[in-house]
């Protein structure tokens, strides 16, 4: 029941005073996430890491383990966010694989994934976003013999699947804002000569 849709973050976290670097896989589960909750998910996030979260730890690496902590309140909308890290087997390996194959990861998807790889710094007891990608990918009910679920799809097909709820001012708000923050939208089509 519902319309499930996914959010998946890998985030790199550099420790400005040390140059330590730590990876972080985050992954947010919307029982009702279709049209642009789970983007307005990510996009509050990003613009919260944009100004900077502050954060408190003995060490880099007490910060870094608490960083899932001090992201989840800016994931989640209206309480549909559901933190999904910790049924999620514990090694990177299989982590990283889910990322890059968000629809073998076995979750219950009708309406799509968003994969964002983030670049972090952590400075003066802040978490400081410095760059990202972020990538869309079909879900069941976007699932065509072209382009079968799993596949990446542009963010200008994510926005025509659910005009509903986002409209092209919309998209363009939303692009711009992101890009002004240094996260991009990378997008590879599944075949040649493929636009959406």
């Amino acid at each position: 029941m519902g319309q499930r849709t996914q959010m998946l973050l890998k985030v790199h976290i550099l420790d400005a005073e040390s140059s330590k670097k730590e990876t972080v896989y985050l992954d947010y589960h919307y029982q009702w996430g279709f049209g642009r909750v789970m983007p307005m998910a990510f996009l509050n996030l990003a613009t919260h890491l944009a100004m900077g979260l502050r954060c408190e730890g003995e060490s880099f690496q007490e910060t870094v383990e608490q960083f899932q902590k001090f992201t989840d309140p800016y994931s989640h909308v209206r309480y549909q966010g559901v933190n999904l890290i910790t049924e999620l087997p514990d090694d990177d390996e299989t982590k990283e694989y889910e990322f890059k194959n968000p629809h073998k990861a076995g979750f219950d998807n009708n309406n799509g994934w968003l994969c964002a790889e983030l670049d972090v710094i952590f400075e003066y007891d802040h978490f400081y976003l410095n760059q990202g990608s972020v990538k869309f990918y079909r879900g069941i009910e976007e699932d065509t013999k072209r382009f079968p679920i799993g596949s990446q799809m542009s963010i200008e097909s994510w926005q025509s699947a659910f005009k509903e709820f986002c409209s092209k001012k919309w998209l363009t708000g939303y692009k711009n804002l992101l890009s002004s923050y240094n996260i991009h939208f990378p997008y590879t089509p599944n075949q040649e000569g493929a636009t959406k």
